[in-house]
């Protein structure tokens, strides 16, 4: 499929003063991820996704419009859309700066601190949103499972697996029956963005629940 600027501006109008763009790359997402550049010097993120998806990404734009307005650091969506037959397309506006596990091991370790402690900060924020009746909790027992059986088959093996499964297993039950909160789903430092070392916001919402 072309993903040329130029094809993709004559079917969406929000690129419209766009003057170019960049093929992004990195990350587990089939989404293929274009960061847009407008002459005014902003820039934006073009995230195109199969049609089935389509509800889901309206889902994650209404979540990220809630979330920002109770003060969290996440892209805002600007368009949402179908494209074809095949895609859909969302623009969002970008969270300017670096990824955290490029920037971090180059800080001190009170600068270090400092951007851990605020993305703490804003997770919290995250967690005291309660999602609309469509999205129901998680099972997570079912999901711990299935996390299990990804790594027994993935080929990685961590020091000292024994007894991190046993510590799962054993306080996996603490997470039952608690309130049904909005979660990040992928919340690391490769998906936190940060700025003249100081924690700048959050992106790769796709994995909420």
């Amino acid at each position: 499929m072309d993903h040329s600027l130029d094809v993709l501006q004559h079917r969406i109008p929000a690129l419209a003063f766009a003057v170019s763009s960049q093929r992004l790359s990195g990350g587990y997402s089939p989404d293929a991820k274009l960061l847009v550049f407008y002459g005014d010097g902003t820039k934006a993120l073009l995230r195109l996704f199969p049609r089935r998806l389509h509800q889901r990404w309206q889902e994650q734009a209404r979540l990220l419009d809630r979330l920002r307005s109770r003060g969290v650091k996440a892209p805002r969506p600007l368009s949402l859309r179908l494209l074809d037959a095949e895609r859909g397309y969302c623009l969002l506006s970008y969270v300017d700066g670096d990824a955290a596990s490029e920037v971090l091991p180059r800080l001190a370790e009170d600068a270090q601190y400092r951007v851990g402690a605020q993305a703490g900060a804003e997770l919290l924020k995250m967690h005291r949103l309660q999602p609309p009746a469509t999205v129901s909790g998680v099972d997570e027992t079912a999901k711990h499972v299935r996390y299990r059986e990804r790594y027994r088959t993935c080929g990685v093996r961590l020091h000292r697996q024994d007894d991190i499964m046993a510590f799962i297993d054993a306080n996996l039950g603490a997470l039952l029956d608690r309130p049904n909160r909005f979660r990040h789903g992928d919340y690391h430092v490769a998906n936190i963005m940060v700025r003249d070392r100081q924690y700048a916001g959050a992106v790769d919402f796709e994995s909420y629940d």
